[in-house]
């Protein structure tokens, strides 16, 4: 609405929502214990778990130490992430790791009574510069075309050095998912971005240098929805996709992390091949059931190149290329 002079009459119908009495609490801290002022998401993963749609999204500041509370929640599944205003890089909680940047790689935390001590643990940032790196994140096409499908906002785009998850620099795209990173240094960066419900596309790399400016303008990466092959969650909520994601780092060295989301109960295998096909590494071979997965693989005794990843679980199967470069 556009208002040129006083108006009236702009009513509200509010409907009434269940009162809850669930509640989840924590705060974000750096890995000193140092509480870190915050904005913090918190992702409603009762439904499907692993969609981005019908989905309901809870926000809180923290005070100035960084604790935050939900109150009212109703009973479920949640996903916890920071965005630090200032100086520490975003990160999803995860009881075990501090600066986890993949949404897939998160802890879910059942909310159920009062939970607390659900402290998100994230990273300094290492800024120091003039340069910048812009683009769009936008959905990839299924098709395969090369044209641009629609922009995604509120993905978290990181600047990282490359092949390591030292993050130099980020931001969140806006609602025509678009970004800017600013203040990096000059060099060589890994652009990652990472959003609910999406697989993670392959790290893009782009330099700052006097040749550009110390500017990239069109840095645009596109994500691809999970794969659905059924309608809305299975029975209990359980997720009825199948979908492989992105290594990562990519490339790395030695050791890297593939996630995958299994759909349906499944004997599930996932390989490694070298550039001959031949077999180097069998990573998974077992009966799986619904939920989502990751799995690193330690390429310390391989020689640097190009390498593929296949899973297959029952009629599913998908495959990838990675870069062990040292």
């Amino acid at each position: 609405m556009v208002f040129s002079h006083d108006t009236s009459g702009i009513d509200f119908d509010l409907v009434p929502i269940p009162t809850f009495t669930n509640s989840i609490s924590g705060a974000v801290v750096d890995s000193a214990h140092k509480g870190v002022p915050s904005h913090v998401l918190l992702g409603d993963r009762s439904g499907n778990p692993w969609s981005a749609a019908t989905r309901h999204i809870f926000y809180r500041a923290t005070d100035s130490l960084g604790n935050y509370q939900f109150d009212h929640l109703p009973e479920g599944n949640y996903a916890v992430l920071a965005i630090p205003i200032a100086h520490y890089a975003p990160a999803w909680y995860d009881a075990d790791s501090c600066g986890v940047l993949r949404w897939s790689a998160a802890d879910i935390v059942h909310v159920v009574g009062n939970v607390s001590g659900i402290d998100i643990c994230v990273k300094t940032l290492r800024t120091a510069g003039v340069g910048e790196i812009a683009g769009t994140v936008y959905q990839a096409p299924k098709n395969g075309s090369a044209a641009g499908g629609p922009g995604i906002s509120g993905t978290v785009v990181c600047a990282l050095s490359p092949g390591t998850n030292q993050v130099l620099g980020f931001d969140v795209t806006d609602i025509d998912g678009s970004y800017s990173i600013q203040n990096l240094p000059a060099g060589v960066f890994d652009i990652a971005a990472d959003k609910e419900g999406y697989l993670p596309a392959a790290p893009l790399q782009y330099t700052l240098d006097a040749a550009n400016n110390y500017a990239v303008a069109r840095a645009s990466i596109g994500l691809s929805p999970l794969i659905t092959l059924g309608v809305g969650p299975g029975k209990g909520g359980i997720p009825r996709e199948f979908a492989l994601g992105q290594n990562y780092p990519n490339p790395f060295n030695p050791t890297t992390t593939i996630s995958y989301v299994i759909g349906q109960p499944s004997l599930t295998t996932l390989k490694v091949y070298d550039i001959l096909g031949r077999v180097v590494a069998t990573l998974v071979n077992e009966v799986k059931a619904p939920g989502s997965y990751r799995v690193s693989w330690d390429a310390a005794d391989y020689p640097s190149g190009v390498y593929t990843y296949r899973v297959q679980a029952g009629k599913f199967a998908d495959v990838k290329k990675m870069i062990l470069m040292r």
